[in-house]
């Protein structure tokens, strides 16, 4: 019975502690042969336990009779298997211990690596929220409450969707599904709104676990609070690609802008009018009552120009008083020539700012995509062109490239 065991077994005389017999289990285990091991002594295979540590236990055993402990070998090899000992002392022949050994090497590097995901688990920076095969939370961490606002017992059996933010387009829960059932994975930013009605933003893996039928088992997500950095972001973009006096995109935006809707126009066989402005009189005004007073004047006058256009149209300002306007996805001319009236219309009106009256109109030039250009560049100059035109002949007026 012994020999067949697949534990470990050995017989030690309890006074001088040399192994008196085994199986052949335990030779496997520790890697020496049934002959080298008959000539060793426990203190030769104990990693744990120094030779006097080991003397007290052989003491303490004989005392008791029994007993049951864990302990480490050191292999043939110089590897360590961890063991589960159960002696029992026979006071036979001079006295023998019995001992039978099971490998729990594996178990114990399980147990450590359970313990460092409990560890990680509790003490990430990071929210780590865990779901079932149903889509239901069944553990979440501190850091997850710190970042929600929501306990555990708040959330245990909730869906996810409890969380869900009316910024976040459905398009993305879409492309993030598809992800997920398509590959188990899935990265990405997105809104969510805390306990308390704020929206968080935040940057989110979504890992998927398996049973051992491939079968879906746990869904694990960890995020992290990513508000600060986005609208820090944010307000460098917004820095450098609007103008700071009247809000309206820049010169650098404006070029993208335009890129983009000719590239559209081109794909749709449709056309687009680049209005190219210059306010009269605005140095006029910038000279005799000062730069603050003519700031809020351009600030007036973007907000006039903005509203002669859809909210799909592009108003931007060049620098100085020159602004343009994009007018994208034309099928004929007519609405060009209203836009541009409703303008000229809207600026002539005086501005009032701070007590003082002030009056200004404007040039227009016009250029239209791909009737007077073929390219950004060219459709530029002639629109540049258009407007300076329209000025030579008497100003308050727009003409066409």
């Amino acid at each position: 019975m012994v020999q067949a065991s697949m534990d470990g077994f050995y017989a030690v005389d309890p006074n001088t502690a040399r192994i008196l017999d085994l199986n052949d289990a335990y030779c496997e285990m520790v890697g020496y042969s049934r002959e080298e091991l008959l000539t060793m002594r426990i203190n030769d295979l104990e990693a744990i336990e120094s030779p006097q540590e080991t003397a007290a236990h052989i003491r303490k055993i004989v005392e008791n009779g029994y007993d049951r402990f864990e302990t480490r070998h050191r292999r043939k090899d110089g590897t360590l298997i961890d063991l589960e000992a159960s002696v029992r002392y026979l006071d036979v022949r001079g006295g023998v211990f019995f001992t039978f050994m099971r490998d729990i090497t594996a178990r114990k590097r399980a147990e450590e690596e359970l313990k460092i995901a409990s560890t990680v688990f509790q003490f990430s920076n990071a929210a780590i929220m865990v779901t079932d095969e149903s889509n239901r939370i069944v553990s979440v961490n501190p850091a997850f409450t710190e970042i929600t606002g929501y306990e555990f017992h708040e959330v245990i059996g909730q869906m996810p969707s409890l969380f869900k933010s009316p910024r976040q387009t459905p398009e993305l829960y879409e492309q993030m599904w598809q992800a997920l059932n398509r590959d188990g994975y899935w990265e990405g930013e997105l809104w969510n709104r805390h306990k308390n009605g704020r929206d968080y933003a935040e940057f989110l893996t979504i890992s998927t676990i398996l049973d051992k039928h491939g079968e879906l088992y746990r869904r694990v997500a960890v995020f992290t609070d990513i508000t600060e950095k986005k609208h820090a972001s944010d307000l460098m973009w917004r820095q450098a690609n609007y103008d700071h006096a009247t809000d309206l995109p820049n010169r650098r935006l404006f070029f993208d802008r335009l890129e983009q809707e000719i590239k559209k126009c081109h794909r749709s066989q449709q056309s687009l009018a680049l209005f190219f402005l210059d306010l009269d009189r605005f140095k006029e005004v910038n000279d005799t009552h000062g730069h603050d007073i003519g700031d809020k004047l351009l600030r007036q006058a973007a907000l006039r120009i903005n509203n002669c256009v859809r909210d799909t149209d592009t108003v931007a300002r060049m620098g100085g008083d020159e602004f343009t306007v994009i007018l994208s996805g034309l099928t004929e001319t007519t609405r060009v020539r209203a836009v541009a009236q409703n303008i000229l219309n809207a600026l002539v009106q005086p501005f009032s700012i701070e007590g003082i009256e002030a009056e200004v109109s404007c040039s227009i030039g016009i250029a239209l995509y791909p009737l007077d250009a073929p390219d950004q560049d060219a459709l530029i100059r002639r629109a540049d062109a258009a407007m300076y035109a329209a000025k030579s002949e008497g100003r308050n007026r727009f003409k066409f490239a």
